[in-house]
């Protein structure tokens, strides 16, 4: 009780300075307390589309792992089995919790035990809580350890009276001593190993000599500075993984700055499916550092978003840029290795951005395959029933991948007339480039559309619509098979039979304009018309027009 008004006195006076100083209590995170707010207003019919079993298994792993290890802002962690083995520790510490309320309740005696573990428990649940609250609610879920330092003394005790719990009582005290010494051994080897080799300066090399994956880029940073090679590791990744980009510098020119190195995963459309902004060296080596002729090799390694921001599987592409972090982040321009000015960043490599799941068996009959590589699983036009001459011809092709394609294909689409002869068509590759097929796996489903633009000058008839893939490097054709596994001619499988209105179908209806160049007004139909005629005069007999 005396601890938790402590707790209360300092809260809410700080709390309180926040409401005099700002006019609201919180400060960084503002939307918190409206948010809550709207929460417990709506509590007996709330919306939990935020709380799902994924957020709340990464926001445990998160904060379990930042709690014990995290440093430079999260970036740098552990090997997962030092991970593993806290776990397995905690574990232990938890088991013996149970051992000991167990034994308070057979012993049936009043004692501290259930008060003291109902407490500690309860601090660290409110706590826990509380974090993973405003981590779940609103941000991406990652639920940092640091939120849970206020009850750390309470963790140390449950953690040492769990473990305790397994040993005889005179050799309490020795454990405690033999505990508190290995994390301080712990402590110690994270600073001489991860940390110190993380934070280490990057080795200078006497000349930019290419290692084996590395490709050769040449692009030049404001005349400051070039990046002369890369690599990227894996070519293969998903969602929530890393890829490990390797970059080789050369200084050129000195630095007046400490300009910070960005490094974007580009998926389809440029869109940003994961980035690290780090200061070369993790700090430990900035620009301003630099001399010409410095030449080092650095590794970054960028987190993929997870869920991803675009469609997946697809294309991964790096993009780098040196920036001022600050105001408006001015970037130092970038030119090729003929000079040419490319923009703000350079775009360079590629890689695989897969599914976390992808099926493994055709998701339909399909309508043919190319080469035994690709099948053909789904074609689909568009909402325009009667094609006519003059107009386009939207088409979704839906392909699955067999097995790993030997190279990128071109798709072509063609509209052939009752001879065979040609009359219109659309090449293009996969999604736009987005993702070749070069880089597809087998079980991959991917789904694009065409527009098919039909000449104005057809005439009305029943007209063949095909399909297939080519090799763009010799313009040569994949060996094409129909539904029934038959060869089909010329590599290329029939997508349907369709009637296409040709231009006699088409009629012209000229525009009048009065003399101010005003669309005149459309004539009424005569029936409408007003006339001053008075009409006739009818009789019973006279009949209905």
């Amino acid at each position: 009780l005396g601890s938790s008004s402590v707790v209360g006195l300092l809260a809410g006076g700080w709390l309180l300075g926040n409401r005099i100083r700002y006019g609201r209590f919180i400060t960084r995170y503002p939307y918190i307390v409206s948010q809550l707010g709207y929460d417990l207003r709506h509590l007996f019919d709330p919306d939990l589309s935020w709380l799902t079993v994924e957020r709340l298994q990464r926001a445990a792993v998160y904060s379990f792992e930042t709690y014990w290890a995290s440093f430079g802002w999260a970036n740098l962690g552990l090997p997962k089995t030092i991970y593993q083995a806290l776990a397995i520790f905690c574990l232990i510490a938890v088991a013996g919790l149970a051992l000991r309320l167990i034994g308070s309740i057979v012993r049936n005696q009043p004692d501290s035990t259930r008060s003291t573990l109902a407490l500690f428990v309860g601090l660290l649940v409110m706590a826990w809580t509380l974090g993973a609250y405003k981590a779940l609610r609103n941000i991406d879920g990652y639920l940092h350890g640091r939120y849970l330092l206020p009850v750390m003394p309470a963790i140390s005790l449950l953690i040492i009276w769990g473990v305790t719990a397994w040993l005889p009582g005179r050799a309490t005290r020795p454990a405690v001593g033999l505990i508190a010494g290995a994390f301080l051994i712990f402590a110690a080897w994270t600073i001489r190993g991860p940390i110190r080799a993380a934070y280490a300066p990057p080795t200078r090399l006497a000349q930019a000599t290419l290692k084996p994956g590395e490709q050769l880029l040449e692009a030049r940073f404001g005349g400051s500075a070039e990046l002369v090679a890369y690599r990227i590791w894996p070519k293969d990744v998903k969602p929530g993984q890393a890829v490990s980009v390797t970059l080789l510098w050369q200084a050129l020119a000195p630095m007046q700055k400490n300009y910070t190195v960005g490094i974007h995963v580009l998926g389809e459309d440029l869109v940003s499916y994961g980035e690290q902004n780090i200061y070369p060296g993790r700090g430990n080596f900035a620009t301003t550092l630099w001399r010409p002729g410095d030449i080092f090799r650095e590794t970054y390694w960028v987190p993929l978003k997870e869920p991803p921001p675009g469609p997946v599987p697809t294309m991964g592409r790096i993009s780098v840029a040196l920036f001022l972090d600050h105001g408006d982040q001015p970037h130092l321009p970038v030119t090729d290795a003929h000079g040419n000015a490319i923009g703000e960043s350079v775009i360079f490599g590629r890689l695989r951005i897969g599914a976390k799941v992808a099926p493994t068996t055709p998701t339909s009959r399909p309508l043919g395959t190319l080469n035994g590589e690709i099948a053909l699983v789904g074609a689909e036009l568009g909402p325009r029933v009667f094609p006519m001459a003059g107009f386009s011809i939207p088409i979704t092709l839906t392909w699955q991948a067999l097995k790993h394609p030997a190279g990128d294909y071109t798709v072509f689409v063609q509209l052939l007339d009752a001879d065979g002869r040609w009359v219109a068509g659309h090449d293009a590759p996969p999604r736009h480039g987005n993702y070749p097929t070069g880089l597809w796996q087998p079980g991959d489903v991917v789904s694009h559309t065409v527009s098919l633009s039909l000449p104005r000058s057809l005439f009305s008839g029943v007209y063949r619509l095909i399909t297939g893939m080519y090799r763009p490097e010799d313009m040569k054709r994949l060996p094409a098979q129909d539904a029934s596994g038959r060869q089909s001619p010329n590599g290329a499988i029939t997508l349907r039979r369709l009637y296409i209105a040709g231009r006699e179908h088409h009629a012209f209806i000229p525009a009048v304009t009065t003399k101010s160049g005003a669309p005149a007004e459309e004539p009424k139909p005569a029936a409408h018309r007003k006339s001053k005629r008075r009409p006739a005069r009818r009789n019973a007999h006279s009949a209905t027009p």
